[in-house]
């Protein structure tokens, strides 16, 4: 019995059967054929004729019918259904059963959908898994993982904890970071670079444009190892080109590096040590991993293209056969080691440990300096039945009555939660109890509000 599995990220669809995995498909559509053209074709004419192309049927899958002369009367998840189907006749013949691997993003009502398209495609499918969740089965570490799943249209990153299982905790959504996003601003800053030194506009031309998008993975492969790049564009009887710097690749996309980084320190737990996995496309773009790097304890691995789905295919029979749906598994048993044996994790960054700052004795709020000692300080809204408090004044938003407590010991600081929704540490939640330094900040509740950790002898 042959096991496929499929990988639903339009940045290109995976397959794999018994772990061997296969070449993905983007998620492209060209709408004025007919069959409809999908993937590589159909990406490398998406920019000559946009009105015909469609990129978001994966992510917007749903039922409505899609506007403009083109679309037929289709909807997302009629062209879905399409591009599925031919994926599927490409590995049937070599696969008795099929699992669906699916971001944590993904939607009950979408799910319904894929169930219904493999169901009409006879695809036997078995369930679903998350994307997260069967990637981390294949890491050799343990511990908590950041998954970071970069899509067309968006990256979602979820938060994995790995012993000797793999569960998903929490995940978060970076919705404008996605690849597309990424290579639009690129072109933009390309093209201003041109007619700034050409006074041609690449972008002005739909060949030129398509050439240029094409070029970009190249391009962004090339920065790795050099800190400038020449980009080319052809046309006509002429070859127009510009230098380019990495610094102007990584300074153009930082709102989008800001937003999905944002969503990262989300993910982490103050005071624990976190391991970010980013795939092969993330570590392409120029200043991610320098800006990645800035997290305290934490180190950056990539694994290898295809691990997630790769891994799905080779799991054990862990989904229970149900008569009208199947089920989405967010936890697994981990791989055994050299179960996949082209499944490599990188390590990319390892763990930087902060410099001490010291222990803080004394808690700043509203200008006043409160001492620490063995005795915990209470802080909340009060009234607080303790000797040694702090009750904050007004009804700050998610601040709790016995919020939480700080206590300096011979070991050092320690702040510890009491409340229902939260305390954070420098912006990242505090999970039970977290280690204090002079200079942190805590935060109590969102907006809540924010008391400072001072050293004063």
């Amino acid at each position: 019995m042959s096991t496929a599995a499929i990988h639903i990220n339009d940045l290109g669809i995976r397959c794999a059967v018994d772990g061997v995995v296969a070449s993905p498909s983007p998620g492209y559509a060209l709408l004025d054929r007919e069959p409809i053209v999908f993937g590589e074709p159909a990406e490398r004419a998406a920019r000559l004729d946009p009105l015909i192309a469609n990129n978001r049927f994966w992510d917007e899958l749903d039922d409505r019918p899609l506007l403009g002369r083109s679309a037929g009367g289709r909807s997302q998840a009629d062209l879905a259904f399409l591009h599925l189907k031919q994926i599927w006749q490409e590995i049937r013949e070599r696969a008795t059963r099929v699992r669906c691997v699916v971001p944590a993003s993904v939607k009950a009502p979408q799910l319904a959908l894929l169930l219904g398209m493999a169901r009409e495609c006879d695809l036997p499918l078995e369930g679903f898994i998350d994307a997260g969740v069967a990637a981390a089965t294949t890491w050799p570490g343990t511990g908590r993982l950041l998954h970071v799943d970069l899509h067309l249209h968006k990256t979602v990153i979820t938060a994995v904890g790995v012993g000797e299982r793999v569960r998903r905790e929490r995940w978060e959504l970076a919705a404008s970071a996605g690849w597309t996003g990424f290579i639009d601003c690129w072109m933009r800053m390309i093209a201003r670079e041109f007619v700034a030194q050409t006074r041609f506009d690449p972008l002005h031309q739909a060949e030129s444009e398509q050439y240029l998008f094409d070029s970009l993975p190249v391009l962004l492969e090339s920065l790795l190892a050099s800190e400038q790049v020449d980009v080319q564009v052809p046309f006509g009887a002429e070859t127009h080109r510009v230098s380019l710097s990495r610094e102007q690749f990584a300074h153009e996309a930082d709102g989008l590096y800001s937003e999905l980084l944002l969503r990262v320190h989300r993910l982490r737990t103050a005071g624990s040590e976190t391991t970010i996995a980013i795939n092969e496309r993330l570590a392409l773009l120029p200043g991610l991993l320098a800006r990645l790097a800035e997290f305290n304890d934490c180190a950056i691995v990539r694994g290898s293209a295809g691990a997630a789905v790769a891994a799905a295919s080779m799991l054990g029979d862990l989904w229970q056969p149900l008569q009208d749906t199947v089920q989405l598994l967010c936890a697994a048993p981990r791989l055994a080691q050299g179960t996949l044996p082209d499944s490599e994790w990188q390590v990319l960054q390892e763990a930087k440990q902060v410099e001490a700052g010291g222990a803080p004795t004394h808690v700043l709020y509203r200008g006043q300096a409160i001492a620490l000692g063995a005795e915990p300080l209470v802080i909340g809204l009060g009234p607080i039945p303790c000797p040694h408090k702090l009750q904050v004044v007004g009804a700050a938003a998610g601040v709790s009555r016995l919020h939480c407590s700080v206590i300096r010991t011979s070991a050092g600081a320690l702040a510890i939660d009491h409340s229902r929704y939260g305390t954070w540490l420098n912006d990242e939640p505090v999970v039970g109890r977290a280690a204090l330094r002079a200079g942190d900040r805590l935060r109590l509740g969102r907006p809540g509000i924010t008391l400072e950790l001072i050293a004063s002898e």
